[in-house]
């Protein structure tokens, strides 16, 4: 059922529909950005007494994600590129989000994917968080992983016209070329964390400007 062809990096179905009772079986009700930044918050107010070191843990790579996620807010200005991009994707677009808050890619992607519904014609952000949406992440796995960030568009009927994540391709070099040479677990998280800082993530918007344009409208694949 599920026929894609892959090219630099991004996935385009060949005219993907699935039925309604797929749809209500595999996706629970999704967040809005509102909504995933009040639940987000909520999350870092907990007491972290009786937490378990890998709660601690990913309490913390939440906090950490927060804050980055509030300075790439404050400073994205969506460029002209991206704005054109947006605008030639069909009207009533769906973007479909999978997402953790613990997650630095998803940190580094969510402000830039969040403006886009102020971008375009009825476009609508819906976000999933992986986690409670296994049926639905499943369905985007990459290398046979459950790696997020996923973005998903979809036309206003259902059908997939292109995918984008979990990592920038220049990211992912970055971090291949590293291992290659020797890098171990901490050293990887600290060059992605210095690649993210170093705006790594004006390379998403990028990216994403690439798959829009070239999403395929499912009308043309019929």
């Amino acid at each position: 059922m599920l026929r894609h062809t892959k090219a630099n990096g991004i996935i385009r179905s060949k005219y993907l529909k699935f039925s309604q009772t797929e749809v209500h079986r595999v996706m629970a009700t999704p967040l809005t950005s509102t909504a995933y930044r009040k639940r987000w918050q909520e999350g870092l107010l907990r007491s972290r007494a009786g937490m378990s070191p890998d709660e601690r843990k990913y309490f913390f790579y939440s906090k950490y994600n927060w804050e980055r996620q509030q300075a790439v807010s404050e400073r994205f200005k969506p460029s002209d590129a991206f704005r054109e991009a947006v605008s030639a994707l069909p009207q009533g677009a769906r973007l479909l989000y999978l997402t953790e808050d613990w997650c630095i890619d998803s940190a580094y992607s969510f402000p830039v994917i969040d403006s886009i519904p102020d971008l375009g014609s009825d476009i609508t952000l819906e976000i999933y968080v992986r986690d409670e949406n296994l049926e639905l992440m499943d369905r985007y796995l990459t290398n046979g992983g459950r790696s997020v960030p996923k973005l998903i568009v979809r036309d206003s009927a259902g059908n997939d016209l292109c995918t984008w994540g979990p990592k920038a391709r220049k990211l992912v070099s970055h971090r291949k070329q590293l291992q290659e040479e020797g890098a171990d677990g901490p050293a990887l998280v600290q060059a992605t964390s210095d690649w993210y800082e170093n705006a790594g993530w004006l390379e998403i918007e990028r990216e994403l400007v690439h798959a829009f344009l070239t999403c395929v409208p499912a009308e043309a694949l019929s």
